[in-house]
C-alpha cells in the first residue's frame, strides 16, 4: 500500500480495480459502462456529503460534531436523526444509557 494512501483510499482502490478487472474479462463496453456508473456514483455521495457538510452554515460545526456523536451513541446515525438532533437542540443534553436519542427515559421510573 502507497504511504501517502488510507485504508479507505485503499479499499475504495481495491474494490474498484476487481469490479473493474471482471467487467474487462467480459468485454470493452462493459468495461466502459461499470467506470461511468462507478464515476456517477461517487458524484452522487460526493453531493449528499457536501449537503450534509453544509449543516454547518446553520449550526456550529461544534454542534454538528455534539449531533453526529450524540447519533452513534444511540445507533440512530443518519443524517436525517442528525438533522433533528440539531433542530431540538439535543446535542445540548448529556448522553446517557438510560435514555432516548432525544433524552426521554427508556423506561418509567
Amino acid at each position: 500500500m502507497n504511504g501517502n494512501m488510507s485504508d479507505s483510499d485503499f479499499n475504495m482502490f481495491y474494490y474498484k480495480k476487481r469490479l473493474l478487472d471482471k467487467a474487462n474479462k467480459i468485454g470493452f463496453n462493459a468495461y466502459c459502462f461499470l467506470l461511468q456508473e462507478w464515476d456517477k456514483e461517487i458524484i452522487n455521495i460526493f453531493t449528499k456529503l457536501q449537503k450534509f457538510l453544509k449543516l454547518t452554515c446553520c449550526y456550529s460545526p461544534e454542534r454538528l460534531e455534539k449531533a453526529c456523536e450524540r447519533a452513534y451513541f444511540y445507533n440512530k446515525d443518519n443524517k436525517e436523526i442528525i438533522k433533528f438532533i440539531l433542530k431540538y437542540n439535543f446535542d445540548s443534553l448529556p448522553l446517557n444509557p438510560d435514555t432516548d436519542f432525544s433524552g426521554q427515559y427508556k423506561f418509567k421510573l
